[in-house]
């Protein structure tokens, strides 16, 4: 291949690249707004952005939104004596969000890794 068409190819490639990384943050933050609000899909997209290259993170903070949420719900239903069932987002509205935004960075988390190359996570000790 000559110098020219290797450096067009790099190009074309980099391009590429570019091109679907800026999809996957515009679609994570229509799926973040569709799913809770357009300023928690927002907020998805920012941090997908910047932790795109690392899903253990992204997870890792989608599990303690989540984690937040179902401890809130209980110093809330402890503190109020509401007795315990499926019906906490009609009384705990606060928690609807956080554990809705965990669970969507827990389904972007997964769906990165599954999108490494095979072998890859293998790579990394540091990875659960």
């Amino acid at each position: 291949m000559s110098p020219v068409t290797e450096s067009v190819h790099k190009t074309v490639q980099q391009h590429r690249s570019t091109v679907v990384l800026i999809s996957k943050i515009l679609a994570t933050g229509v799926l973040g707004a569709l799913v809770i609000s357009p300023i928690w899909g927002m907020a998805i997209a920012v941090l997908w952005a910047i932790l795109h290259r690392h899903p253990q993170f992204i997870r890792s903070i989608g599990f303690s939104l989540v984690t937040l949420a179902l401890l809130y719900l209980l110093i809330q239903q402890k503190r109020y004596g509401f007795a315990a069932g499926f019906d906490w987002p009609s009384h705990f509205r606060r928690a609807h969000r956080p554990a809705m935004g965990g669970l969507v960075l827990i389904f972007l988390g997964s769906w990165a890794r599954s999108e490494e190359p095979s072998g890859e996570h293998m790579r990394n000790h540091a990875s659960v």
